[in-house]
């Protein structure tokens, strides 16, 4: 019998590591990113990576995530949901 192996979702950067560059389908996945610029230029290049039909929603704090989640429209998922979060402790209660 074949075993069944987790669908993994891809962060869209070829030159990291196998172990890092996929992680399993269907979680939460938190980022740490230093500079502001590179935790958008990250998240576009992760969304974009992602298949046509894939699920895909983006959390942003204290932004419009319209303004700050673009793609070209030859990639990604044909939908994104976005929310916007308050910035504060308590935020995500207010999803």
């Amino acid at each position: 019998m074949r075993d069944i192996v987790d669908p993994v979702f891809s962060i869209g950067i070829s030159s990291l590591w196998d172990e890092l560059r996929h992680m399993p389908a269907g979680g939460v996945w938190w980022f740490n990113v230093d500079r502001h610029e590179d935790a958008i230029s990250l998240a576009n290049q992760t969304i974009a990576s992602q298949a046509e039909t894939a699920h895909v929603a983006v959390i942003s704090m204290d932004s419009d995530p319209a303004k700050i989640f673009q793609l070209d429209d030859s990639q990604g998922p044909g939908k994104i949901t976005l929310f916007s979060m308050l910035n504060h402790e308590k935020g995500l209660y207010y999803l």
